[in-house]
């Protein structure tokens, strides 16, 4: 069953009669935008459920980490038996550097991300955990009132120079 926001979508992306208005673009961005934090929501909470599971599994069956991780591993994969074995472990490794990053600045950043799951987690871990100091000592620094949102984040590919240089601005951004 559809609801009333997918028909209006289907009627947006399939209607060719209609001309085109600006504000119908905006709304298509906007709306594309949102799925790619939800996108990243989701892998944040499937990696944290994910580990869950490997801790319960390892307490309740008395058994080390490395042997529930491989025990919830096989318990997922015979879920999901047309993912191969090297997809589920870049599935995997791909949610938790998201997880490992949106842990340490804030699930809450996740609104305020304009990159791809897949871009977050093409990151190293080096990347990442600067990037988690940069936020760290951006949240620390004063900012004067009003100016409280990073935007255009650029990503450095030397792990041994700044990740991010930011633009503060005070615009609402995408939403």
């Amino acid at each position: 069953i559809l609801d009333e926001d997918t028909i209006r979508d289907i009627d947006i992306f399939t209607n060719d009669l209609c001309p085109v208005s600006a504000q119908t673009i905006v709304c298509i961005f906007r709306k594309a935008i949102r799925s790619t934090q939800d996108t990243i929501l989701y892998w944040y909470h499937f990696a944290i459920k994910y580990d869950k599971r490997i801790d319960e599994v390892s307490v309740n069956n008395k058994v080390s980490k490395k042997k529930a991780t491989s025990l919830v591993y096989h318990e997922i994969k015979q879920l999901l038996p047309d993912i191969t074995d090297a997809n589920l472990r870049h599935i995997i490794l791909k949610a938790r550097k998201i997880r490992t990053l949106f842990s340490a600045v804030g699930v809450e950043k996740i609104k305020q991300v304009s990159y791809s799951a897949n871009a977050i987690s093409g990151l190293s871990y080096t990347q990442i955990h600067n990037i988690i100091e940069h936020v760290t000592n951006f949240k620390k620094s004063s900012v004067p009132s009003g100016l409280t949102k990073l935007s255009d984040a650029k990503v450095s590919e030397s792990p041994t120079s700044p990740i991010l240089s930011t633009h503060i601005s005070n615009s609402s951004g995408p939403e």
